[in-house]
């Protein structure tokens, strides 16, 4: 007996491809180990605000599904997933001022990079990355529906996985 609830998918934009994620993108170095460079810009109602350039061994772009998944084992939020935003967060980076930052629904995070990178979908290797190419990333308008059992609880789910509360339910 489930019930469905809504969740946030990401899209993003890529030499004019488009595709869509449910948890994150991921910017990694072509090697392992090794650091990418990138810039950052953030749009928000037509207005860019440049957010740095950093180094960095990856740079995390997660929607609220993927906030438990990469992105919280590299130090981000979790965030509920109900919640419309998208989160990014950078794997070791050089700068101590690089933190975390939850941006809005109506918001897109470019990211130019300034040396070979790859780019991930969900884990799987989507595209390789060249100096000066830009990944564009936004909610999409449409949601997805998923099913989930009738009493099954977010907080819940964390408290036994995170052992909170000895691992019992909320």
């Amino acid at each position: 007996n489930p019930r469905i609830e809504k969740r946030s998918i990401l899209e993003h934009n890529f030499n004019g491809e488009k595709g869509v994620a449910v948890n994150d993108y991921a910017i990694t170095a072509p090697a392992p180990n090794g650091m990418i460079e990138f810039s950052i810009e953030v749009e928000h109602r037509g207005q860019i605000s440049r957010a740095g350039h950093y180094r960095a061994n990856a740079l995390v772009i997660s929607g609220p599904c993927g906030s438990t998944a990469y992105n919280m084992n590299a130090g981000g939020a979790i965030v509920d997933p109900t919640v419309k935003c998208m989160q990014m967060v950078m794997v070791a980076p050089t700068t101590l001022g690089s933190r975390p930052l939850i941006v809005g629904v109506n918001s897109a995070i470019h990211v130019t990079v300034h040396s070979p990178s790859k780019i991930y979908s969900d884990g799987i290797e989507y595209h390789d990355m060249s100096s000066n190419q830009k990944l564009s990333v936004t909610l999409m308008q449409q949601e997805s529906s998923i099913l989930v059992p009738r009493d099954w609880n977010f907080y819940s789910a964390l408290a036994k996985k995170l052992h909170w509360n000895n691992g019992k339910d909320v």
